[in-house]
């Protein structure tokens, strides 16, 4: 006599594979949206930690040594590519500081009583430039307002 073996089979049904993976396939587009979304504002969030160490630290120089210096863009009234700490001594005129910008998705510009460079005075007493840099994200639309008083303090707005 012939014993007939009952198999039981396990697994998933086709239908059921394909509804997994759909689910799967679009929770890894949200979050790679979501990832897209969040290196953008990280890359604009390093853009304006940058310039903030570049005005502080040109700042905190001129201060320190007594001696005016000037943040000038690379290119006449282009902030985008970097900036350069400008010092004028009395005979010459010499470059300290260098800040590159390898930013992609941000427009910089500086809007204050000078266009072409920023001052700093060697003394506490006296005023320096005053103005802000607009920082426009052109992928998240975002806009950061980084504003400079005559006295080099420094407000970040985000809008």
């Amino acid at each position: 006599m012939l014993q007939e073996k009952s198999i039981t089979q396990r697994g998933f049904t086709l239908l059921e594979t394909l509804i997994a993976l759909s689910l799967l396939l679009l929770s890894c587009y949200f979050g790679m949206l979501s990832f897209t979304d969040l290196r953008y504002r990280n890359e604009e969030k390093i853009l304006v930690d940058e310039i903030i160490h570049a005005i502080q630290f040109a700042r905190g120089y001129a201060l320190a040594s007594g001696i005016p210096a000037e943040l000038i863009p690379d290119e006449p009234t282009n902030w985008n590519h970097g900036i350069s700490l400008k010092v004028n001594d009395n005979t010459t005129s010499r470059t300290l500081e260098h800040w590159l910008f390898k930013n992609q998705t941000c427009a910089i510009s500086w809007h204050g009583t000078q266009k072409a460079k920023i001052i700093f005075a060697s003394h506490a007493s006296e005023s320096m430039s005053n103005g802000y840099f607009l920082i426009k994200n052109h992928r998240t639309h975002q806009e950061t307002k980084l504003i400079l008083n005559r006295l080099g303090r420094l407000r970040v707005i985000n809008s």
